[in-house]
């Protein structure tokens, strides 16, 4: 009983890659992009006296390139 649920759900699981988008829903996603702003947030309410984008594990790049 165990694994035949097992494997229903992961059967189940990779359903969630059967859609498709149209264009009209493509360009709905596009514009949902807000570039730099909506990739990062402000960090400056962190008690800290050393500049964090300074840091070599600040994963942000600032650019719009993507």
């Amino acid at each position: 009983m165990f694994h035949a649920f097992f494997v229903f759900s992961i059967r189940e699981n990779f359903d969630i890659f059967d859609f498709t988008l149209d264009p009209s829903e493509m360009e709905a996603m596009a514009a949902l992009d807000k570039g730099t702003a909506g990739r990062t947030f402000d960090v400056d309410f962190l008690p800290s006296d050393e500049d964090i984008t300074k840091l070599p594990e600040y994963p942000y790049i600032a650019r719009d390139e993507y």
